[in-house]
């Protein structure tokens, strides 16, 4: 069981199968109010595969999650926010393409204005 403690309401957000072994977008913030409070990451292989999830700040990309994803298993992380703004982005990238796919858990906020400038 997941217990998260936000306020707002989760948004829809479709899962990602990284067809490459490069960086590659996973999520597009679309307003400063979002948060990605964590991710589904669903390893259909046989082997382990090592998974790295970035957060794009608008200038680079900020690794802050990195782990080998164990054979035909899947991971939920959670706890670990990220505030986005407008144009942010998660990426991820893993070392074996076609087997990886990864669904963030996405929650739009209510936030002080001073916060939005």
């Amino acid at each position: 069981m997941i217990n998260s403690n936000y306020f707002g309401g989760l948004e829809l957000t479709d899962s990602v199968e990284l067809t490459t072994i490069a960086v590659t977008d996973v999520y597009e913030a679309t307003s400063n109010t979002e948060i990605c409070a964590g991710f589904c990451i669903v390893n259909e292989h046989s082997s382990a595969v090592d998974v790295s999830i970035y957060r794009y700040d608008g200038s680079s990309d900020v690794l802050f999650w990195k782990k080998a994803v164990p054979a035909n298993d899947t991971l939920t992380e959670a706890d670990i926010p990220r505030w986005l703004r407008e144009g942010y982005k998660i990426k991820a990238e893993a070392a074996t393409a076609n087997v990886i796919t990864i669904t963030p858990t996405i929650l739009k906020v209510s936030t002080n204005e001073a916060y939005n400038r």
